[in-house]
């Protein structure tokens, strides 16, 4: 007699990936529209039913303010107005679990027995529930949860047949289309996870890579169009939605273009044009966003107490970490060489199919019930908009990306022995590949004076503020907290050649702000916008402190982070250079 239908559902923010499993040794990605990717988005029509996946951003082109695109982002707020129709957060969540559902039960042929579904690792039990709670809306059983990292490690260590040692840890970097999550989880002896820590970027995916390119095709198109521009950037009519909504699809495919080929080329509509973007320009334009995830991954791994010894993996999840920049920029940073796979978006349903497979209790990588779910153990407070990370073997080596195979609960053994006999020729291969890309890229490797100086910084978040700067200055102290503008927390200056670069984490978000006014208004500061990614829409401040001290001030708009770059001694930098120093690292 055939077993019950396993269904394992990852709802992520902007897509939703569900696997099933209907026979012995068999299980699968679903597909939805012939794609394994069902957006998330959900709009309720006139009559106050809920479409979901293309269904739901196909009506959402003529009837926007009944679309929402990124349900996981509401995940606190109780209800959601969808054009004149007001539904619970539950009811939203429900109906994209129903689509899975639906889908599972017309392949399998009946209903699904048992079901789990993953969340990231930094969510309470108040969002778990809301979980159990859609779960149940959508007539489906009561699920099993599992945070994301460790359904993700779970595929990694099953499917890929990753040794892990008990003690040992991995990270796992989640680059999505919405957000950005990385967190680290050791092995227990009884070979369960628990999550050591978790970060992430709620306001960071996928998607602001995206944004990239089309602001790399914007000048193009005003230098022959400004009107024609302002169409497709606010749109005010349905053919117009449709046009911007075409100009997003184009750049979304450039951008997966240019992880294969170093130029891409994406039509531009209105303009009628086709436009090229290289690889190049996209990777200056994305260094300083895919930075941040690179820097709150080498803080994470640092409060976890880990060094690169006791890392046996890090593993890349999410669309986004297919960017060949990420994994570069991670090796290079944290002397870890990624893995990789060609279909990372799966890596997580996939990874918690499995664990409803071979768990056995809480001494495996097993879904557990809400209340019982591990937590981190620093766990770190999520808006309401989600995010994820991941890393390679203890020997240090770099792995060759892999393809998932199609039934990863049982023929993963029987292709261990393949893979292990192809993988000695591709590490060699893809050795050698990593270390021209290294070698090329201007930025020297982390330095051990970078790693002393990182450890003078106590606070996570301060230490990633600071951390383009590490690895080229010299001595960091630790200085009395000042006030700023508001009491500073954590105070710290370090010395570089004829400039200091000091780092304060503020008293929340008023004591930052208070901090920049300061400089503005007490100092006579020449305040200008910064459009860099770092700091993220901040402001860039430039004033006199004392005899002929040039001082420029920057913070980070999402944190209380502020930092002066200031001239020190006999130097001879005037502002210009000065700038030319801070825009080296922030800019």
């Amino acid at each position: 007699m055939a077993s019950a239908p396993r269904l394992a559902i990852d709802f992520g923010t902007s897509h939703t990936v569900a696997v099933c499993r209907w026979r012995e040794g068999e299980g699968r990605p679903l597909l939805f529209d012939a794609s394994p990717l069902l957006p998330s988005a959900v709009l309720a029509d006139a009559a106050g039913r809920l479409l979901v996946g293309r269904d739901a951003v196909r009506a959402g082109r003529t009837d926007p303010g009944s679309l929402e695109p990124y349900p996981k982002r509401r995940i606190d707020e109780g209800s959601i107005l969808l054009g004149r129709t007001e539904v619970t957060v539950v009811e939203v969540v429900a109906a994209v679990l129903r689509r899975c559902a639906d889908e599972a039960v017309r392949v399998a042929g009946r209903p699904i027995g048992d079901l789990v579904l993953t969340h990231p690792a930094a969510w309470g039990p108040r969002r778990r529930e809301i979980l159990v709670d859609a779960a149940g809306h959508a007539g489906l059983p009561r699920p099993a949860l599992l945070a994301e990292p460790v359904a993700a490690a779970t595929y990694f260590t099953t499917v890929l047949a990753r040794s892990v040692r008990t003690g040992a840890a991995v990270i796992v970097y989640d680059f999505g289309a919405g957000t950005f999550d990385v967190a680290v989880l050791r092995r227990r002896p009884d070979g369960g996870w628990d999550v050591a820590d978790s970060q992430g970027l709620a306001d960071l995916g996928g998607l602001d890579l995206d944004g990239i390119v089309v602001e790399r095709v914007r000048a193009a198109a005003l230098a022959s169009d400004v009107q024609g521009w302002r169409r497709l950037t606010q749109p005010g009519t349905e053919a117009d939605l449709r046009n911007r909504q075409s100009l997003w699809e184009e750049a979304r495919a450039a951008k997966e273009q240019l992880s294969r080929r170093s130029t891409a080329g994406m039509h531009l509509p209105i303009f009628e044009r086709d436009v090229h973007v290289t690889r190049e320009e996209f990777e200056s334009a994305a260094n300083a966003t895919i930075e941040r995830t690179v820097a709150l991954t080498a803080a994470t791994m640092s409060a976890s107490g880990l060094d690169r010894g006791q890392v046996a993996g890090l593993f890349l999840v999410g669309g986004a970490s297919r960017v060949p920049l990420v994994a570069t920029s991670l090796h290079r940073r944290l002397g870890l060489a990624p893995t990789i796979i060609e279909q990372p978006e799966l890596v997580v349903a996939q990874g918690a199919l499995l664990a409803t497979v071979i768990g056995t209790g809480r001494g495996s990588a097993v879904a557990t019930p809400p209340d019982d779910v591990p937590v981190p153990a620093h766990p770190v407070p999520v808006p309401a908009h989600p995010a994820r990370v991941d890393r390679a073997p203890a020997s240090g080596q770099p792995v060759t990306p892999v393809d998932p195979p199609a039934t990863p609960a049982v023929t993963w053994r029987r292709r261990r022995g393949t893979w292990i006999g192809a993988a000695v020729v591709l590490v060699l291969v893809a050795a050698v590949v990593v270390t021209v890309v290294i070698r090329a890229n201007r930025q020297p490797p982390l330095s051990t004076q970078g790693l002393a100086n990182e450890q003078v910084i106590h606070s996570p978040a301060l230490r990633a503020f600071a951390r383009p700067w590490l690895d080229h200055v010299t001595d960091c102290e630790q200085r009395a907290p000042d006030t700023y503008g508001g009491r500073a927390t954590e105070y710290v200056a370090c010395a570089g050649d004829g400039w200091e670069v000091q780092f304060r984490a503020l008293d929340g978000q008023a004591g930052r702000d208070l901090s920049r006014d300061q400089r503005v208004e007490a100092y006579d500061g020449i305040r200008k916008e910064f459009t860099g990614e770092r700091p993220r829409s901040g402001t860039q401040v430039r004033y006199v402190f004392g005899p002929d001290q040039r001082v420029i001030y920057w913070d980070d708009d999402d944190s209380a982070m502020v930092g002066d770059l200031t001239t020190v001694g006999d130097s001879t930098l005037d502002f210009a250079a000065l700038l030319r120093v801070w825009q080296e690292y922030v800019g």
